[in-house]
């Protein structure tokens, strides 16, 4: 008898509970760029998770809750043709915007240069190219980023590599002479 009675109050008391007690999860986002970007679902652990949009200003911030667990965002804006990521930080993702996602640049007093880079999708190109030379990419799907450029220019003059990821300098070489060799990489 007693566990009749015991598992009446157990159905009593779950089935009065209501949706409102699950657990929320909560996303907060500070927009840091100058324009209105609005911000969707990327991925979520569930596959029923509803998707969702809202808009944020500049210098705003927002936190959406839901008791679906999302693991990754999309940010968008009309305003902008730049690109827009966002960092976590203390809890808040932090939204900020870039023009390149990657930049190989080759500067110099060289006329041309011999190079190796990695592409965006993980392959080596080797080119002759003339000095000053550019490589850039909106959307790279590699962690390795690398460019090494030789100095060919029988005359001499210096060669500087430098690799920006999202528009930040990563790394910045330079040699002197005939036939030096300069590398930079994350």
């Amino acid at each position: 008898m007693n566990r009749i009675i015991l598992l009446l109050i157990t159905i009593i008391f779950f089935g009065c509970s209501s949706n409102d007690d699950a657990p929320k999860e909560s996303y907060s986002f500070e927009n840091r760029t100058d324009y209105n970007v609005t911000i969707s679902p990327y991925d979520s652990k569930f596959d029923n998770a509803p998707d969702f949009e809202f808009k944020i200003s500049p210098n705003e911030k927002k936190t959406y809750s839901s008791e679906y667990i999302y693991t990754a965002f999309k940010i968008k804006s009309s305003e902008s043709i730049q690109n827009f990521t966002y960092k976590s930080r203390d809890g808040v993702r932090v939204i900020y915007s870039f023009h390149k996602a990657l930049e190989y640049k080759i500067t110099g007093t060289s006329k041309s240069a011999d190079i190796t880079y990695v592409g965006s999708n993980g392959e080596t190109h080797q080119e002759t190219v003339p000095v000053p030379y550019t490589v850039s990419y909106n959307q790279f799907g590699n962690d390795f980023k690398y460019i090494s450029a030789q100095n060919n220019d029988k005359v001499g003059g210096g060669l500087t590599v430098e690799l920006f990821i999202e528009d930040n300098l990563i790394s910045s070489k330079t040699c002197g002479s005939f036939g030096c060799i300069v590398t930079a990489q994350n």
